[in-house]
């Protein structure tokens, strides 16, 4: 309903006149929220009963409206429902050397499965393979020194599958290591999920890597 110095808030009240009561919303107007003092925020139409004051004055926060995805999660509007996965490492070791080690079984099973099933040659299918699980890398493109391209499953049922892309680039003595993956749809069943699961999985794998290509250390045997 509407009162003399404003709209109200169901469990709040009005403001008197010396904070504000009774003048328009432009001039520091409006409403008491329910349960506040009476230096409460002030409403406007523009913020959907937040303005008046801004947030760090007091005034509530701007509530935005909401977007429905393709599986019908909910964003909030004007949010991407694709992320990726973008990391960036530094190597004392080459980019030869850096990149034999993802490409190679026989390097790749020091340090990072257990054992591998395939070549991971381009345009093959590999399985890479630990106690607990198996998955399997489409590797698209390699080009020896300078980038692997490949594709890999997410979750039990493999419904999503991303993109990896390692270039590696000359840095110094060393070599520099830029990786992304993606994309992962977060407006779908899982999708949020893989992504998290994916920036961790990728920092782990990334420091194994580091530290047996430039230290000769096998993280795995320290759990």
């Amino acid at each position: 309903m509407s009162g003399a110095g404003g709209s109200l808030i169901e469990g709040g009240g009005a403001l008197p006149p010396e904070q504000g009561g009774g003048l328009p919303p432009e001039q520091g107007g409006g409403v008491l929220s329910a349960g506040e003092g009476a230096t409460g925020a002030v409403a406007s139409p523009d913020q959907g009963g937040g303005g008046g004051l801004p947030p760090e004055q007091g005034g509530a926060e701007a509530v935005l409206p909401l977007e429905q995805g393709r599986a019908g999660v909910l964003l909030p509007a004007g949010v991407e429902a694709e992320r990726w996965v973008r990391m960036e490492r530094r190597f004392s070791a080459s980019t030869e050397r850096v990149l034999r080690c993802l490409t190679d079984p026989e390097e790749i099973v020091r340090w990072f499965p257990e054992r591998i099933e395939g070549s991971l040659a381009a345009g093959t299918r590999s399985t890479l393979i630990w106690s607990h699980t198996r998955v399997w890398w489409d590797v698209l493109t390699v080009e020896p020194g300078r980038s692997l391209v490949f594709r890999w499953p997410w979750g039990r049922e493999e419904k999503l599958v991303t993109t990896v892309k390692i270039r590696l680039e000359r840095d110094g003595y060393g070599s520099r290591l830029f990786l992304e993956d993606g994309p992962f749809p977060i407006d779908e069943p899982g999708g949020l999920e893989a992504w998290a699961e994916a920036i961790e999985g990728w920092a782990d794998a990334l420091a194994r890597l580091r530290a047996f290509v430039d230290f000769s250390i096998d993280l795995r045997m320290r759990g």
